[in-house]
């Protein structure tokens, strides 16, 4: 995504409607040992692919301009458990120094549904750690 930025919101848009369980599998970082998956995937070039991690490989960023940009098109009061999941996943990786104003613009958008998350039993640890993230920030 770092040399197509354009290709986010489509990949986005795929990962909102996915099964949650693609999703989840999709976002998670450090899945237990033995249960990571990875597949094979036949053709001209047969490789075997990581099904978990993809937050260390996107930028982070991206996903969640775009993400705050569809949460404010669709008018939503508070997020559904795609976007806080997402949202999440967005936040485990280090925030470059050279995106903080971005960052700031991000939370400064979206910090009433996060506190908003709070509420829900489901959702209050992925929203605490977003929480934390932005709060425990040095320069944030």
């Amino acid at each position: 995504m770092d040399f197509y930025p354009e290709f986010t919101e489509k990949y986005l848009e795929i990962l909102l409607i996915c099964p949650e369980n693609i999703r989840s599998t999709t976002l998670e970082m450090n899945p237990l040992p033995g249960t990571e998956e990875e597949i094979y995937v036949s053709g001209s070039n047969t490789e075997k692919y990581r099904t978990y991690g993809a937050p260390q490989e996107w930028n982070a960023l991206f996903v969640s301009q775009a993400l705050q940009k569809v949460v404010e098109k669709e008018n939503l009061q508070s997020l559904e458990w795609p976007h806080i999941e997402i949202f999440d996943a967005c936040t485990q990786t280090d925030i470059a120094a050279s995106d903080l104003d971005e960052w700031h613009q991000i939370f400064t958008k979206m910090k009433n549904h996060f506190l908003v998350a709070l509420c829900y039993r489901h959702f209050s640890l992925p929203a605490i750690r977003v929480l934390k993230k932005f709060f425990f920030h040095a320069e944030l």
